[in-house]
């Protein structure tokens, strides 16, 4: 069948396009059962399974990779969450040196020495020239080799911004996300009562005779009326020394932390002789969402310095071209 003899054009046409589909199935059909390349003496089939087999051993060592990679920090966050090795000598060297500790100064080091073997180990395996293709940390591999080509004092200056912004964070949005101010007494805490919001007006009497001093910080037990000595305690105040709490019956206002009364200092209240209850709250005296807010900022500052270096490095990768570059087509003469 061919043109002339058709009477309507859009039947050629369909038969044309029908031809040419054939033509490409008789194709894929001799190429999947065509012999390999020259000299290799394996069928396609057989090529096709060797690249499977290649693509699978670069994408297990690809996720080897990042378990590597990822392992300092997550093995950092673990630590900081436990209150435990490498943390919990950190506060100690603290408690020696400055007789108190800081529990953001100590986060942000652990940060810090994650960040920077995180760094090393990456730089490592690059170096090594390592066969692997990324599997889950695609966008996070390429945000590394990225942050590695800057100059130093960029990428440093970096790495102290995004510090800012996790570290504000940190303490931010805990305050932020405390919920509605919240009366309670010591009494109803200790019969196990859940207030629902973590800003709280707590009634009872701190045991200041009994409070463990780190420095800056004091950690103060409060009790109800009808507490005896050697039942669990239910509420940790954590106060300034320069601001002594009552030995009366009084009323405190301060936020509890999310992670509840650090493990350092419900030992050593353990080995005073006051235990301290599953679930006891560990309040900030004094801090409200109204006096948190500064780290919002801190983290806002931290977020701005990211978003300049960003496109600072972004204008330093772009290509640039040449002033003189002759048009195409254009003949030199």
């Amino acid at each position: 069948m061919n043109w002339d003899r058709c009477d309507d054009k859009s039947d050629c046409v369909h038969f044309e396009y029908t031809e040419e589909q054939h033509l490409q199935q008789v194709t894929v059909v001799s190429v999947d059962t065509a012999p390999g390349p020259a000299g290799t003496g394996r069928s396609k089939p057989e090529e096709s399974a060797l690249l499977h087999t290649r693509l699978s051993c670069s994408l297990l060592l690809g996720a080897l990779r990042e378990v590597v990679i990822s392992f300092p920090v997550v093995l950092s966050l673990y630590f900081v969450i436990q209150q435990e090795g490498p943390w919990l000598w950190l506060v100690e060297c603290q408690l020696q040196l400055f007789k108190g500790y800081s529990p953001g100064l100590t986060l942000a080091v652990c940060l810090v020495f994650a960040i920077v073997f995180t760094t090393v180990l990456h730089g490592l395996l690059r170096e090594a020239g390592w066969p692997a293709r990324p599997v889950f940390g695609h966008v996070p591999l390429l945000v590394m080799d990225w942050w590695t080509s800057l100059p130093k004092w960029l990428a440093v200056l970096l790495l102290f911004a995004v510090l800012a912004v996790v570290l504000g964070l940190w303490f931010y949005l805990p305050a932020e996300l405390a919920g509605p101010r919240t009366e309670v007494s010591a009494r109803e805490l200790e019969k196990g009562k859940q207030p629902g919001s973590r800003w709280l007006v707590i009634k009872g009497q701190p045991l200041v005779e009994r409070a463990l001093v780190f420095g800056t910080e004091q950690a103060v037990c409060m009790i109800s009326e009808r507490w005896h000595l050697g039942e669990p305690v239910a509420v940790v105040l954590c106060a300034s020394p320069w601001a002594p709490l009552p030995r009366e019956p009084t009323t405190v206002e301060g936020i509890a932390m999310p992670m509840g009364v650090p493990g350092l200092i419900r030992s050593s209240f353990a080995q005073k002789g006051t235990p301290i209850a599953e679930g006891a709250l560990y309040v900030a005296v004094g801090k409200t969402p109204a006096t948190e807010r500064i780290w919002g900022v801190v983290a806002a500052i931290g977020a701005g310095v990211v978003l300049v270096i960003v496109v600072l490095g972004r204008i330093r990768s772009a290509p640039q071209g040449r002033p003189n570059e002759a048009a195409p087509g254009s003949l030199a003469r």
